[in-house]
Formats: C-alpha cells, sequence, structure tokens
C-alpha cells in the first residue's frame, strides 16, 4: 500500500523532533522504512528535516517549546480565583521592586514580608516591575547591581521564596524591558512565578484576581501609561474613568508611578501602592517623587461587596 506524502512528512518530522527511536517506537516502523520515508522527505520538501534534526540537537525540549511560542501573543490578561472563605482578608501588596538595580535594597522586601507576618497577612500581591530590566536610557547599565535577564529573574526568585503563603504576581515594563528592547519573546513574570510553587502570575501588566465565594474582583494594574501626574489622584481617576461599567472591580490596585495615594471613587476601593525602589538617579533628574514603602491592606467582605477597606501604607525613610 502506498504510503502518502503527508504520512511521510508527519512521521519524518516527528522523528526530527523526537529523535529516530521515539520515531520508530511510535509508528511501529522497521528503521530501514524511516529511512525511505527520509529520503521520500529531501524529494518533496529538500532539507527541511535536516535542519529540523539540527535544530533539534541545538536546543532542549523546553527552549523548543518556548521558542514555538514566540509568534504567539505573550501579553494575557489572566482571572486569578483564590479560594478565601474567611469574612475578613488582610493583604500584603508591594510594587516596584525593580531587583537587580543599585536603589533596590533586598532588605526592604524582607522588612515588609516580617511586618506583613506580625500582621497576619492572608496573601500577598505584587503589582510589577519585579526587576529593573533592560531600560535604553543613557547610563542605565551603571545602575544595574545584577545584568542581564537570568541573574535579574534568579536574583528575584531568591528573595521572593522566602514568602511562604500564596503569592500573586503581574509583571510591569521594566519586566516587559528584554522584550520590547531586544525582542527575546520573554515574559519575567511568569518565569519568576513558575519557579517558585506558592506564587501565581495574574498578567502582563493587568490582571484581575478575584475572590469567588464573594465575587470580589481586585484588578491588579501596572500599565504603560505615562506615570506621574502633579495630582495623585489624577492617574486614578484616569484609569476608572476608562472602564466600562462591566469592567469596573471593587478595589483596584496600581503600580508604575511609584506613588502612594487611596481614594474611593466611582465605588472602587483605589490604591496606588508606593514603591519598594529607592529614588533613583533617573527619577531625581526628571524632577519625579518617589514615595518609598509598602502596603498592608484589611477589608471586610460581604457577597459583591467590600464592606469596610483599610489600606495602611509603610514607608521607608532611609
Amino acid at each position: 500500500m502506498a504510503v502518502s506524502d503527508t504520512r511521510i512528512k508527519e512521521v519524518v518530522e516527528f522523528a526530527a523532533l523526537n529523535g529516530t527511536e521515539a520515531a520508530l517506537q511510535a509508528y511501529s516502523l522497521p528503521s530501514e522504512t524511516l529511512n525511505r520515508y527520509k529520503r521520500k522527505y529531501r524529494q518533496l520538501y529538500g532539507d527541511a528535516s535536516t535542519l529540523m534534526g539540527k535544530v533539534r540537537e541545538k536546543f532542549t525540549d523546553e527552549q523548543l517549546s518556548h521558542l514555538l511560542s514566540l509568534g504567539s501573543d505573550v501579553k494575557k490578561t489572566h482571572q486569578i480565583q483564590y479560594d478565601f472563605t474567611g469574612e475578613e482578608l488582610t493583604l500584603l501588596v508591594i510594587t516596584d521592586t525593580h531587583y537587580g538595580s543599585i536603589f533596590s535594597p533586598i532588605e526592604r522586601t524582607y522588612a515588609a514580608f516580617e511586618e506583613a507576618e506580625k500582621r497576619g497577612c492572608d496573601a500577598m500581591l505584587h503589582i510589577g516591575d519585579i526587576t529593573e530590566g533592560h531600560m535604553n536610557r543613557p547610563n542605565s547599565v551603571y545602575e544595574l547591581s545584577h545584568i542581564g535577564y537570568k541573574q535579574q529573574r534568579d536574583l528575584s526568585i531568591e528573595t521572593l521564596s522566602k514568602w511562604k503563603k500564596p503569592m500573586y504576581m503581574c509583571s510591569g515594563n521594566h519586566d516587559d524591558s528584554f522584550n520590547n528592547k531586544l525582542g527575546a519573546g520573554l515574559s519575567m513574570g511568569e518565569d519568576v512565578c513558575n519557579a517558585i510553587p506558592n506564587a501565581t502570575f495574574v498578567g502582563e501588566g493587568d490582571g484581575l484576581w478575584i475572590i469567588p465565594k464573594y465575587d470580589i474582583k481586585v484588578r491588579l494594574f501596572h500599565g504603560i501609561d505615562a506615570g506621574s501626574a502633579y495630582a495623585l489622584s489624577y492617574r486614578l481617576q484616569r484609569i476608572i474613568n476608562n472602564m466600562t461599567p462591566a469592567q469596573k472591580p471593587h478595589i483596584l490596585l496600581t503600580g508604575h508611578d511609584h506613588k502612594s495615594f487611596s481614594m474611593f471613587y466611582r465605588n472602587i476601593h483605589a490604591v496606588a501602592c508606593g514603591c519598594l525602589q529607592k529614588q533613583s538617579s533617573w527619577m531625581t533628574l526628571k524632577g519625579i517623587q518617589a514615595m518609598e514603602g509598602f502596603y498592608i491592606i484589611k477589608m471586610g467582605l460581604a457577597y459583591n461587596e467590600v464592606k469596610w477597606f483599610e489600606p495602611r501604607f509603610y514607608p521607608f525613610y532611609k
């Protein structure tokens, strides 16, 4: 019985990606038959199988999987559920840690963890810019303590792994800079979360964190918009005003602008969550103030309702 060209293509490409032995076993073929398929494949398609074999030899399975995903849209906004059943919830909220920057002392993260333990926090939320990234600002490399994707990723994993309770993170524009500046197709936030068992990735710069028992929606928003404004409320108002009624969460938590401010607007509890990074040289030259610190937020919950909301800012003074 003649074998179709489609079948030959399938078998040979499987062998190129997975190895000869795997193909022989998967398709129950003798080696001579596979060799005949390979000869026919070269007649039909040229040297593609040879090229695929070289690719298979060069990259691991994990790397090949990542390469195959590069053509897809990696900027995913997720809806992540947190199965909380109590009536009062306490959260540690940090943002803009910028790990890898000389202006980002790791001790601040550990101080936040220590305070959160004292206050009985149930979970932690990180609102993005986990790392300093790869920026194209003049001389930005001289503001790095850890250079490159791997060093900053590993530092983030080592630091954040000290938190043992549930942890949810979105990424920020600095995290995405390795992709935007270098076209590398990487997701820092997702890679960090995948390496920490109790961490969950919420989205690329934006995502919804949902408490299903109460149908409470918390939006984690980092954004790529212009961050600072003269009036502290302006950015929060603009973000909320751009939401349709169906998009409105119960709580909005933002990073990116390194500002600390909270308000209740259009029935949304909104908090600009400050930053753990110190005032950098770049921000000083731009005349941008960094409000350094973290939040512990307590709230009372009922179905589809935040009964009360108490954000407390813990500033760093030096």
